[in-house]
């Protein structure tokens, strides 16, 4: 009778804990993940970042190229190696809902700061693309030429950087009269340009595939400011939540070095494995995550300490890597008088249902269990 009883119990207990697994997957809604784009396996990783573990692979039909939050991390937009298309992948189902195709093929894609637009730069028709996140639909192309690769959106969003990977030319497009405004030589001789605009919005740092510069380039005027001698090639910075430090992952090294945007001095570098590819780094600057793309692997990085505390395996060939805007879930605005929020509406009821039916399940069975450890009446 015991031993049935503990069984009961630890089926209970297992239950329960299956259960609440679930919903925590399902209701993490893209809030404190991470994705990585796996290029060679036509897929892409979810890593949580309390765990610092993959839990759960999103299978692609494309070889995704890169990866852009929106701001809200209910969306993760995907455009893919060698392809005219756009994936929208909505984090609350884990799985692409909608695709888009535009033009001839896509590189980078971009954000602006609101989350209104996507700005995905077409290399075999030179111009820059700029789609309406709700709709899906292109709203207008800006003519930029040559052959744009990578694109960054100023901090107010008024401003889109387009890179050419063919002669290192950078366009500045003013989004709202949509028209080049400036073109600038940022980087003589280089491909595939990184561009990385500060957080302060009043610089976009440049690097290339090949030399040995980072360059911080005003984004207003266009003018190079400053150098700074790095070594090897250098892929897209991440900063700090100031914009005071750069993180920056050496192409030709195994390691991302550490710049202070203002003097231009380097601070240190994290040792990796490997050679690093895409980098992201936390809203609150503690974390960097970045792809190791022969290792199969994703290296955690501890940005206070300097080291790496975790390294996640992921599908084949991780390139890119974004991490979610939101570490936490926003708590709701309480206006002064107002009486808070309990819930018990329509809307909250459908949203919490499978929390509460599952509960109820859950406590239900465990009762269950307990009646039948009570000794039966003769």
């Amino acid at each position: 009778m015991r031993l049935r009883g503990c069984r009961l119990l630890l089926s209970a207990a297992l239950l329960a804990m299956t259960f609440l697994q679930a919903v925590t997957t399902v209701s993490a809604n893209g809030i404190g993940t991470v994705y990585v784009a796996n290029e060679a396996a036509n897929s892409i990783s979810v890593i949580a970042t309390k765990t610092n573990t993959a839990v759960e692979v999103i299978p692609l039909k494309l070889p995704p190229l890169s990866l852009a939050f929106s701001p809200d991390a209910h969306w993760v937009y995907v455009s893919h190696r060698d392809s005219n298309v756009i994936s929208f992948l909505d984090t609350s189902v884990e799985d692409v809902t909608s695709s888009v195709r535009l033009g001839g093929q896509l590189g980078q894609l971009a954000v602006t700061s609101a989350g209104a637009w996507l700005l995905a730069p077409d290399s075999k028709e030179g111009v820059l693309r700029v789609v309406d996140a709700s709709s899906h639909n292109q709203l207008f192309a800006v003519p930029v030429g040559g052959q744009p690769e990578t694109v960054a959106a100023s901090a107010d969003g008024s401003v889109a950087f387009v890179a050419d990977r063919s002669s290192g030319l950078v366009s500045m497009v003013d989004l709202k009269n949509r028209a080049v405004v400036r073109t600038y030589q940022a980087a003589a001789g280089k491909h595939y340009l990184a561009l990385s605009p500060a957080p302060s919005g009043q610089e976009l740092l440049v690097t290339g595939d090949s030399g040995d510069d980072l360059m911080a380039v005003d984004a207003n005027s266009g003018q190079l400011k400053r150098t700074i001698t790095l070594g090897p090639a250098s892929g897209a910075a991440g900063f700090s939540p100031t914009g005071e430090l750069a993180y920056i992952p050496r192409l030709g090294r195994a390691e991302v070095a550490i710049v202070n945007t203002t003097s231009g001095a380097p601070t240190g570098s994290i040792s990796l494995q490997s050679q690093p590819a895409g980098l992201g780094i936390s809203r609150d600057g503690k974390k960097g995550y970045v792809a190791l793309t022969d290792k199969d692997l994703v290296a955690v990085m501890d940005l206070v300490q300097k080291s790496v505390i975790a390294q996640v395996p992921v599908e084949s060939g991780p390139t890119a890597v974004a991490v979610s805007p939101l570490q936490t879930k926003p708590q709701p605005v309480v206006m002064p008088g107002a009486l808070p929020n309990t819930g018990g509406g329509p809307v909250d009821r459908g949203k919490d249902w499978p929390l509460a039916g599952g509960l109820f399940i859950l406590l239900a069975g465990t009762a269950a269990a307990v009646s039948r450890l009570r000794p039966r009446r003769r």
